[in-house]
């Protein structure tokens, strides 16, 4: 079973440390990001570790059902 790297304070896969980080960058300028990736990639643990690294923030997590 091949290995993946963890990163992240919650271990988020590469694919998804890397749109944290993109989100994260965004941030410095806007105060709104958007997380698009296809259905059961991860996002809502991206959504999850900007929540408890912007703790100090409010955030609103809107999601289509």
């Amino acid at each position: 079973m091949e290995q993946f790297e963890r990163k992240g304070k919650l271990g988020l896969y590469n694919h998804n440390y890397e749109a944290y980080q993109k989100i994260v960058e965004r941030f410095k300028t806007d105060n709104i990001a958007a997380i698009i990736q296809a259905v059961g990639t991860g996002k809502s643990y991206i959504a999850a570790e900007l929540i408890y690294d912007y703790k100090e923030s409010q955030s609103l997590y809107i999601v289509p059902t």
